[in-house]
């Protein structure tokens, strides 16, 4: 798929990764969509250092990321920055993330701020399917605009839907910019996903709740399985994200210890004969 074929006249980045516990077995690029490696930490969990559309998405974009995590693997998608949407001429860029975890895969999709500009519109849809054994968590997080340009929720539109299947059991939430705009004063949205055990997700509601300059809330939905929403200022919403990260990355991966360990074979990891790599401009 080339990076100029959208229908719309946009650009289309494409990611698709497939993760096992000895590193990434495949990964296809398309477009300005990258993953720039997966690198190893010392509990052996494996990082995906993700970089998104340069220079951010334009209405008439599209940008697809799938994530396939094997059985028993281990790995963390980290954003390397801030995502930013662009107005295109009232035309929608679109986003969709599927992510599916085997049995016995953690997988934490971390999230950087989606920061779209002043007429933007973004429609994403993420998709995840765990096996009932795997822990996932999965991040999303918005501002209203660019905030320090005096941009608010009534300058941009967008429009997420997150469908989550595990244990036989399906949620299916929808979002929208608008909607947002009913917290008087806020200036960023922050949700988490957590399909994990049912101490863990019982321990998300106390975590989340615990900071006093957002309004938090943390919703049971089975046990080992939450929704937590944080709304209010940018700088403390990103503060409570950071924690909340940090806390899962240890609850999920383990204790990393003092120092990362970096396994030899480049930044994807260990060149084993059964690595595909293809990148298209």
């Amino acid at each position: 798929m080339r990076n100029c074929s959208s229908a719309d006249g946009g650009y289309t980045g494409v990611v698709d990764a497939v993760l096992g516990q000895d590193g990434l077995v495949r990964l296809y690029t398309s477009g300005s969509q990258r993953v720039l490696g997966a690198w190893p930490d010392r509990r052996g969990a494996w990082w995906l250092w993700a970089v998104g559309q340069t220079p951010g998405l334009k209405g008439g974009d599209r940008q697809r990321l799938r994530v396939t995590v094997g059985a028993g693997a281990r790995g963390v998608w980290q954003p390397v920055a801030a995502e930013q949407v662009l107005p295109g001429a009232g035309r929608w860029a679109a986003s969709t993330v599927d992510l599916r975890v085997a049995p016995g895969g953690r997988f934490l999709w971390a999230a950087r701020p989606t920061i779209p500009h002043r007429g933007a519109r973004l429609r994403r849809r993420v998709r995840v399917r765990a096996a009932e054994d795997a822990w996932v968590a999965l991040e999303e997080w918005a501002t209203a605009g660019r905030i320090g340009m005096g941009e608010r929720w009534d300058d941009v539109a967008w429009d997420w839907v997150t469908d989550v299947a595990w244990g036989g059991r399906r949620w299916r939430e929808r979002v929208r910019g608008a909607d947002s705009a009913a917290a008087d004063g806020a200036e960023a949205v922050w949700s988490l996903w957590l399909v994990a055990s049912p101490e863990l997700a019982g321990e998300l509601a106390g975590r989340v709740t615990a900071t006093a300059d957002v309004y938090a809330a943390c919703v049971p939905l089975a046990p080992g399985v939450a929704l937590a929403r944080a709304l209010g200022a940018a700088p403390a919403v990103a503060g409570l994200a950071d924690a909340v990260r940090a806390w899962l990355a240890l609850a999920m991966l383990g204790d990393p210890g003092t120092r990362r360990a970096v396994r030899p074979g480049g930044p994807l990891g260990p060149t084993a004969g059964d690595l595909e790599v293809e990148t298209r401009p």
